[in-house]
């Protein structure tokens, strides 16, 4: 299946765009996900295990299964104060 993934702030900036897709098999987990978007765009490799993954806007674990059709997004971690 097809999978288009939001990008935002340094995700979005490593692959210079706020949109990619990745095909995944069906069904698959956020963790298959990462790995896909990791090999998809070399510029996300470092970055794709740290990523806050929401799916439908919720956020979601590993293990979570990416239905499709669903609205997937990827957020780096912030740090801050």
């Amino acid at each position: 299946m097809r999978v288009d993934v939001k990008l935002f702030a340094g995700a979005k900036q490593r692959v210079g765009s706020d949109l990619i897709s990745v095909e995944l098999s069906d069904p698959a987990t956020v963790a298959q996900l990462r790995a896909a978007l990791a090999q998809r765009s070399p510029g996300l490799a470092g970055l794709s295990r740290h990523l806050i993954v929401t799916i439908d806007r919720m956020y979601v674990d590993d293990d979570q299964i990416v239905p499709e059709g669903s609205e997937v997004a990827c957020f780096p971690p912030v740090s801050g104060g």
